[in-house]
């Protein structure tokens, strides 16, 4: 499987009939729209061996974070680290929470806040619309030790070294914010000290584990969001975390893994329309087809938006509702055109613009490359019969 990107090749893998899930993984860039295609060596019939795709990347991350004083003073400084990042943060105190909306905001951090009462109710409203949560223990949670927090989170007891500290055990490099950390900084993480943490009974996956067996960082989905909880402060009284040269980059990666979101795309294929809402009303909207070919676009009859009725060709579309905006649509070739068992007329057509419906009405058994192997020869032996036969005429 090759992966292209904006044009450019990002990279190819070995598969075999039973990889079922291929993944790679993709740098954004800037935000705006984004567009690729996939491309698998199949039959001899590109068409269906392309699967192209286009999304969105905002240009902001809007993070919620909640939490009393100045407890957060680090995180909030990580978050804010004096240049251009896409993170806009906001600070609330927990009793404004009830006055705002999580779900305007792609990332909701409770640090060391009481979860309880409206702070439960709008963290398990936002987690049931798909939002991601960032949960930071400390000594409010004091009063739940014994109790249950969103039902899958048991607080048993509050430890603490004293004089001492606790070590980490292992690092779940699995867990995809902590999968590209190598050398020098997972050697960081694994040296950062916890002086006082929360123990923690829970059936989700523990991704930092004390040398205890303890969890000291766990995460997964509840209510269909995501979560990642810290039994522990962010602060020199709980842990050298903040401290270590690793939290900036942890957290920006923790942050992004929870603001991330499966996105719906529109699944347009080639004869169907394309059909794009807006509230925009355009005066010349247009759309740009893959051979760069131009066609008006349809005002809908029914709802806000525009529509190009008859797709031809797979590919990357382009509506452009006025000069200076584009938004790329992805047309891919129908599921059942890509398991052809013999080649049709309108299949060889894309292949052969200059075919004749005559020579190719008849199907040949077997998939696209063997009758693309074979048209060669057909069309050698049709011209030898006709040579035959204007020979016979001549005497």
């Amino acid at each position: 499987v090759e992966l292209f990107f904006q044009g450019v090749k990002k990279g190819a893998k070995k598969v075999s009939q039973n990889d079922r899930n291929i993944s790679f993984e993709l740098g954004s860039g800037n935000a705006g729209y984004r567009t690729g295609f996939f491309r698998i060596k199949g039959d001899a019939l590109d068409l269906d061996n392309t699967f192209f795709f286009s999304f969105h990347v905002p240009e902001n991350l809007k993070v919620l974070l909640v939490g009393s004083g100045n407890d957060f003073e680090y995180l909030s400084a990580a978050l804010r680290p004096g240049i251009k990042t896409p993170v806009k943060l906001q600070i609330i105190e927990p009793a404004e929470l009830r006055k705002v909306n999580p779900n305007q905001h792609d990332v909701l951090i409770l640090y060391n806040t009481k979860i309880d009462g409206h702070v439960k109710a709008r963290t398990l409203d936002f987690l049931s619309h798909g939002g991601g949560v960032l949960c930071v223990m400390g000594n409010q949670f004091l009063p739940d030790v014994g109790k249950t927090i969103f039902n899958e989170i048991q607080i048993s007891k509050k430890n603490n070294a004293g004089q001492g500290f606790f070590s980490i055990k292992s690092v779940d490099t699995g867990f995809l914010p902590l999968s590209n950390l190598k050398g020098k900084g997972l050697k960081n993480l694994y040296d950062t000290k916890i002086t006082q943490y929360f123990t923690i009974k829970t059936n989700l996956r523990t991704i930092i584990e004390a040398k205890n067996a303890d969890p000291l960082a766990v995460t997964g989905n509840i209510n269909n969001g995501k979560i990642i909880l810290f039994p522990f402060a962010f602060d020199s009284e709980w842990s050298q975390l903040p401290l270590k040269g690793i939290f900036v980059p942890l957290i920006y990666k923790m942050i992004f893994y929870l603001a991330s979101r499966e996105e719906k795309l529109p699944e347009f294929k080639v004869g169907d329309p394309i059909k794009i809402s807006t509230e925009t009303k355009s005066e010349f909207p247009l759309f740009v087809l893959p051979d760069k070919s131009k066609k008006s676009a349809l005002r809908m009859d029914t709802g806000n938006g525009y529509m190009l009725k008859h797709t031809t060709i797979p590919g990357i579309y382009s509506f452009v509702p006025q000069p200076g905006e584009t938004i790329p649509v992805a047309v891919n070739v129908k599921e059942e055109e890509s398991k052809l068992q013999s080649a049709t007329f309108k299949e060889l057509k894309r292949l052969f613009p200059y075919i004749k419906e005559s020579i190719a009405t008849q199907k040949i058994a077997g998939d696209g490359k063997r009758w693309v192997d074979l048209f060669p020869f057909l069309l050698i032996l049709s011209l030898l019969v006709l040579a035959a036969e204007l020979i016979l005429e001549n005497k």
